[in-house]
């Protein structure tokens, strides 16, 4: 009976020591502080696109090319943009994207590469570079001829208006040649 009450006495003043009058004079947002909670709840993951993402495309034009494109989110590379607001923590990961461009005139492969950032420009530093990701690539066949293909590219900075625009233009021989054009907000 000497143990149970002991026991009975023990459990009566554990329960009244833990009745958490040390966090009644805290705000909610201390207390949620205070429990290391408020790192998951006050960080904001997203990546865009959330899943794999790809557009095939097989066009045969009528002065004998055939174009295959492949246009696709790259899941292992992404652009990170990082801010807070408040005391929110937010995270957008933004995932690259690439083209596969494979041309073929009269049943002979003249061009076939992968299209990313580093086809653009060797200095994968500059601040540009590092912050922005492909937006597109298509086939331009309003400006295409019987002796070049144009592809226009763009390449926007994610949550802003910083863009440039290319056109890329391939000769009958699988030449490439790239040209910057007069960028436009989106």
């Amino acid at each position: 009976m000497q143990y149970f009450t002991l026991f009975l006495f023990l459990c009566i003043v554990s329960f009244t020591s833990c009745d958490g009058r040390d966090r009644a004079n805290k705000s909610n947002t201390e207390n949620l502080v205070e429990s290391k909670l408020s790192d998951s709840f006050f960080e904001i993951i997203k990546y865009f696109p959330e899943t794999y993402s790809e557009v095939v495309t097989d066009t045969i034009l009528s002065n004998g090319y055939n174009v295959k494109l492949k246009f696709y989110s790259d899941m292992n590379n992404y652009v990170l943009n990082d801010f807070k607001i408040d005391t929110i923590h937010y995270k957008h990961y933004y995932r690259e994207f690439k083209g596969d461009l494979k041309i073929i005139i009269n049943g002979k492969t003249i061009f076939n590469k992968t299209i990313d950032k580093s086809y653009f420009t060797e200095d994968l530093n500059e601040t540009f570079w590092q912050n922005s990701i492909m937006g597109n690539m298509s086939l331009d066949e309003s400006q295409t001829t019987n002796k070049h293909l144009f592809f226009k590219v763009f390449f926007c900075i994610p949550e802003s208006e910083i863009c440039k625009d290319y056109n890329i233009i391939i000769d009958t021989k699988g030449e490439s040649k790239i040209e910057e054009l007069e960028s436009e907000i989106y």
